[in-house]
C-alpha cells in the first residue's frame, strides 16, 4: 500500500518517462537487494560450513529473495507494471468498481490458496503454479493493497477529509476485525487445524485483516501527526528529541528492513547461548528480542546513512526523495499547519 501510494504521489508531482522511472527505481532498490543478498548468502554458507550448495543457494536467494528480502522481488515486479497500471487507472472514472473488483478477486484468490482442495481443477492449477513460483513472490497476491495505494493517492484530498471525520471509527472497525480474525484462528486450531495452516497469511480472513490494519495504521499516524503539528503551533516543545522526528524515523525504515534479520539471528543465538531465555518466559523473550533487534537495526542504519555508501545498504534516501519532489521543510510545514484542507487544495 505504501509503495503504491508514494509511487503515485511522486508521479503526480514529478512524472517521469517510463524508462527513466524503471532505471531510477531498479537502481535504488536493486543495488541494496544485491548487497544484502550477498551478505546473507555469505553468512548462511559460513554458518552451515557447507560450500557444496553455495551456488544453488545464491541462485535461490537472487530469484526468490532471502527470508524478508522476498518482498524486494515483489517490488521489482510491481515496478515493471506500475506505469501502465497508473495510466489505466487515471484513464477511468470507475474507481469504486475497480477497487471492489480488486478486493473480491483478492478474497477469491485467498480462498483458492487456502482451501485449494475445495476448488477442484482450479485448486490443482494453483498448486502447480505454487510449485514453480510461490504466490508469496507473485505481485498478483498483493494487487489489492497495491491498487488501493494508487487510488488513495489519486483521491488524497477526499480521503483525508474522510479520515478527519471518521478516523476513530476506522480504527474501531479494525480492532473488531482483528478480534474476529483471532477468534477465527483459535476456532481453526481448536477444531484440529495445524497452527501453521490456521495462521496462513494467504486466506480470506487474513486479507480482510490486512486491509483493516493498513487503514487503522494510516488513520492513527494521521491523528498522531496532527497532534504534533498542533503542539508546534501552540509553541509546545516536542517531547522527543529532533533525532526522533517523523522524517528521521521514516528515513530509517529501508535500512531496518534490510539489516534487521542479521541482528535478530545474533540476538536469538546470544540469548539462547547464555541460558537467559528460559528465565525470561515466552512474553519476556519476545519483548527483549524485539526491542534489542529494533535498537540495533535502527542504530546500524543511522550510522550507515552517514556514510557515502549509505544508499547501497539502506535503499532510497528519503531526504533526497523529498528534495526531488520539492518538499523542503518550509513547504511541508506550511502545508501541514493549515487549519482546514479543502478538496483540491494543497500540492496534491
Amino acid at each position: 500500500f505504501l509503495t503504491a501510494f508514494l509511487l503515485t504521489y511522486s508521479e503526480i508531482r514529478r512524472p517521469l518517462p517510463v524508462t527513466k522511472f524503471w532505471r531510477r527505481r531498479y537502481l535504488e532498490i536493486g543495488v541494496p537487494f544485491l548487497a544484502w543478498t550477498g551478505i546473507y548468502w555469505v553468512a548462511t554458507v559460513i554458518g552451515s560450513g557447507d560450500w557444496t550448495q553455495a551456488g544453488s543457494l545464491l541462485w535461490n536467494d537472487l530469484v526468490f529473495g532471502y527470508y524478508q528480502l522476498y518482498f524486494v522481488v515483489v517490488l521489482l515486479q510491481l515496478y515493471l507494471v506500475f506505469p501502465f497500471l497508473l495510466r489505466a487507472l487515471r484513464a477511468t472514472r470507475h474507481h469504486l468498481a475497480v477497487m471492489s473488483a480488486s478486493l473480491l478477486f483478492a478474497l477469491a484468490l485467498a480462498a483458492d490458496l487456502h482451501y485449494a482442495e475445495y476448488f477442484g481443477a482450479v485448486g490443482g492449477v494453483t498448486r502447480s503454479i505454487m510449485s514453480v513460483w510461490p504466490f508469496s513472490r507473485d505481485p498478483i497476491t498483493y494487487q489489492e493493497q497495491f491498487i488501493a495505494g494508487i487510488l488513495v493517492a489519486l483521491h488524497f484530498d477526499r480521503v483525508r477529509l474522510f479520515v478527519e471525520r471518521r478516523w476513530r471509527q476506522v480504527i474501531g472497525a479494525a480492532v473488531v476485525i482483528g478480534v474476529v480474525a483471532t477468534v477465527w484462528y483459535l476456532g481453526a486450531v481448536w477444531t484440529g487445524t495445524q497452527t501453521g495452516h490456521a495462521a496462513d497469511l494467504y486466506q480470506p480472513v487474513a486479507f480482510l485483516w490486512f486491509t483493516a490494519a493498513v487503514a487503522a495504521l494510516e488513520c492513527g499516524t494521521w491523528a498522531w501527526y496532527r497532534r504534533q503539528v498542533r503542539r508546534r503551533r501552540a509553541g509546545i516543545a516536542a517531547r522527543w528529541p529532533a533525532v526522533c522526528s517523523a522524517e528521521n524515523l521514516a528515513g530509517l525504515t529501508g535500512g531496518i528492513f534490510f539489516c534487521h534479520v542479521v541482528f535478530l539471528n545474533v540476538i536469538r543465538n546470544a540469548l539462547g547461548g547464555t541460558g537467559i531465555a528460559p528465565h525470561l518466559g515466552w512474553a519476556g523473550l519476545i519483548a527483549v528480542t524485539f526491542v534489542m533487534t529494533m535498537l540495533c537495526a535502527g542504530g546500524c542504519t543511522a550510522l550507515l546513512l552517514r556514510t557515502p555508501l549509505g544508499w547501497v545498504f539502506t535503499g532510497p534516501v528519503r531526504a533526497e526523495q523529498r528534495a526531488r519532489l520539492g518538499m523542503d521543510s518550509a513547504e511541508t510545514h506550511t502545508a501541514d499547519t493549515q487549519d482546514e484542507v479543502t478538496p483540491g487544495a494543497g500540492p496534491h
